[in-house]
């Protein structure tokens, strides 16, 4: 799955929201500029070692959008997107990830203990990466970072959103792709 080939228009999308240095070619490869991107702007670098420390979550808010970090001293975070609540989880080495799936509402639940995926609810579950189109309205990369309870839900999502474009990773394999980032 890691070296399936990019859709060359995903691709496109990726390098141009994530301001990557040339369109990636592969999951692997997306995952590389990104970790490369990340260790060395001093900005970013510094704010994951705030993440790291327990400082601060990634794409914390006030409004439920479907995601949800409890911490290990009890704290319940809204965050925007899945990507965050896993990325918290993962800098800080433990953390529970609850979300809703954004087809239909079903849960999923994930635990994070020593910078790894300990139990997935369902286990079938799989994390999306998309983008949607070119100049779409609202946050372009939240929007289209996703859990979902099964790649069946996932299916049903895609079917409304002819324009989404991504690639879905197994949750087990996602947790190991996204640690890597960083």
């Amino acid at each position: 799955m890691m070296h399936k080939p990019l859709d060359p228009e995903f691709a496109a999308r990726l390098h141009r929201i994530y301001r990557l240095a040339r369109p990636p070619t592969t999951p692997a490869d997306f995952g590389a500029l990104l970790r490369e991107r990340n260790r060395t702007d001093p900005a970013r670098r510094a704010f994951f070692e705030q993440v790291q420390a327990g400082h601060a979550v990634i794409g914390a808010c006030t409004q439920a959008r479907g995601y949800r970090l409890d911490l290990p001293d009890g704290a319940t975070i809204q965050v925007m997107c899945a990507y965050d609540a896993l990325m918290t989880a993962l800098l800080r080495g433990r953390g529970e990830v609850r979300a809703e799936c954004p087809h239909c509402g079903a849960p999923t639940h994930l635990v994070i203990e020593a910078h790894a995926l300990t139990r997935a609810t369902p286990d079938t579950a799989v994390f999306w990466w998309g983008s949607g189109p070119q100049d779409a309205p609202g946050n372009p990369i939240c929007d289209h970072l996703h859990l979902f309870p099964s790649p069946e839900h996932l299916e049903a999502w895609l079917e409304s959103r002819p324009d989404e474009r991504g690639v879905a990773l197994p949750i087990r394999e996602a947790v190991a792709w996204l640690r890597a980032l960083y």
